[in-house]
């Protein structure tokens, strides 16, 4: 697996840019904008919405890097909306030059949002005055728009989009757009109003997503429905999606789990070579015998970011799933518990360290929500939604202060609602990740009748698995002190639990430590 290190921005042109999670250039001749060095993964073009910061576009980015795309973002600016002339139409000329001029044997993927519409709109009268732009718009194999906006809101998008959190400029600036599409009809309004035909009825045939929102008032639901049935009436497989509730270009930040369940799906039923070919891909080992998952303490955390991953690309890592034949959870922490739990556990007799950690962890994970607590978030309801359907063991103590039995007992009701068949033994006292040490004989009797209800052939040598079982396991404090590490940076952490997906996917592993992933051979 190459390295990969964060995703960066690598500017191109003034409007455009590349994302990039390994150090690229993208060097280019500036007359006609073709890459000296041609992309050999697919690309997909993001049109971004007014104001879309480098740091909002880079969750897109990461989503499709990990997908194998290349990405390439183009945005406008107001000023350059307003004066099309001047503005949208010379960076429409430069996206419709690099398309024309460059190769993408992989096939083009389009990621519009709001006004990005308006900005592709400009690139298709371009491509359509021109003889070779029926090529063109061949190399585009899909297409997604999110919270599309129609030429009529305008006014109502642009001061959202530049006061956002001021009703009275919004106004002001909102009767001055109005000003200004009646008095410049000739600079400015007619374009649009070209654009938006264009758009609506000489699209790029290739299948395409709409992701709208009842409540947008910029790119409305009527609008949307309007857009897909002229598309399916000219033939454009198209895919309409409408939330009840949803901010415009929120989305994906409101519904994350299902936003992108869809846009996979989208992406899998597209003309695209490379994804074709993982689909495809030959899995070099079946674990004939199963999975068992094994998992301690923040260990569900790292298995909830699995799942994370796997819930994005489901058709390629259900194979990980249909593997898995049993799990067994040991003193599993919820993320609602670290800040009380872990200062107890480290510091068990020192209430004014208990207290410092406490308020340090509290600040971290107000502080760094984005690069840490989203993610803890995020891993912590995949856990409790779980797509697993194999029986469960937990494992736990009313004196763990770290995998509660509130806390466990609440995936327990959740896994079971799901058909989740599952098992608990709750000790009176024991400590966390102790279990195993403190009442031994126990723990491997509920363990051994737990394993045999999976019928595993390899229980055949079951005295010889008891015995490897009396080997003296790590001291509790290291184990957690490990975890701890590892939840204090999840971003961090990423690169590590994609590669154990693709490790279980594809290489034999005896077995995992942090997840508890065992081969039961």
């Amino acid at each position: 697996m190459a390295p990969r290190g964060p995703i960066e921005p690598v500017r191109f042109t003034k409007n455009m840019t590349f994302f990039s999670n390994q150090k690229q250039t993208y060097d280019k001749d500036n007359q006609s904008l073709r890459l000296t060095v041609a992309l050999d993964k697919p690309l997909v073009f993001i049109f971004a919405w007014l104001q879309a910061s480098e740091k909002h576009l880079a969750k897109y980015a990461e989503f499709y890097l990990e997908q194998g795309f290349e990405v390439l973002c183009v945005h406008i600016t107001p000023w350059q909306l307003v004066w099309p002339i001047y503005g949208s139409q010379k960076v429409a000329g430069d996206v419709v030059k690099f398309l024309t001029n460059n190769d993408f044997p992989e096939g083009i993927v389009i990621h519009g949002f709001s006004v990005g519409g308006y900005l592709w709109g400009e690139c298709l009268v371009k491509l359509h005055a021109d003889p070779t732009g029926r090529c063109v718009l061949e190399k585009i194999r899909g297409q997604v728009w999110d919270s599309l906006a129609d030429i009529t809101e305008i006014p109502v998008g642009v001061p959202h989009a530049v006061v956002p959190h001021n009703p009275t400029l919004q106004g002001v600036l909102r009767n001055y757009i109005n000003y200004h599409m009646k008095l410049f009809h000739e600079e400015a309004t007619q374009y649009y109003v070209k654009c938006t035909q264009l758009f609506h009825y000489e699209p790029a045939l290739c299948p395409a997503l709409l992701l709208v929102s009842k409540t947008d008032p910029v790119g409305t639901e009527k609008a949307n429905n309007r857009l897909r049935d002229i598309w399916e009436s000219v033939g454009v497989k198209t895919s309409l999606k409408c939330w009840d509730k949803s901010p415009h270009v929120g989305h994906f930040h409101k519904h994350r789990d299902e936003y992108i369940e869809l846009l996979l799906a989208h992406l899998h039923a597209l003309d695209l070579p490379m994804l074709k070919e993982q689909c495809d891909k030959p899995v070099n080992n079946d674990f004939k015998h199963g999975l068992i998952l094994h998992g301690f303490s923040v260990g569900g955390y790292l298995w909830g970011e699995c799942l994370v991953h796997i819930a994005r690309d489901l058709p390629n890592y259900q194979v990980v799933l249909d593997r898995v034949i049993g799990q067994v959870w040991d003193s599993a922490a919820d993320i609602t518990e670290i800040s009380v739990g872990v200062p107890r556990a480290l510091f068990p007799k020192n209430p004014t360290l208990q207290s410092a950690l406490k308020k340090y962890m509290l600040y971290h994970m107000k502080a760094f929500h984005e690069p840490a607590t989203s993610h803890y978030i995020r891993s912590s309801q995949m856990f409790h939604t779980n797509l697993l359907r194999c029986p469960a063991l937990f494992l736990i103590s009313k004196t763990d202060p770290v995998g509660t039995v509130e806390a466990n007992t609440r995936v327990k009701d959740s896994w079971e609602q799901s058909g989740v068949k599952t098992t608990v033994k709750c000790w009176d006292r024991s400590p966390h990740v102790g279990h195993f040490m403190k009442h031994r004989e126990e723990y491997i009797d509920v363990l051994f009748n737990h394993l045999r209800q999976l019928n595993l052939p390899s229980l055949k040598q079951d005295a010889l698995l008891r015995a490897k079982l009396t080997v003296s396991p790590p001291e509790a404090n290291d184990i957690l002190g490990i975890s701890c590490l590892a939840m204090m940076s999840p971003v961090s952490t990423f690169i590590n639990e994609r590669y154990l997906l693709e490790t279980v996917s594809v290489t034999l592993v005896p077995a995992c430590s942090m997840s508890g992933v065992s081969d039961m051979h």
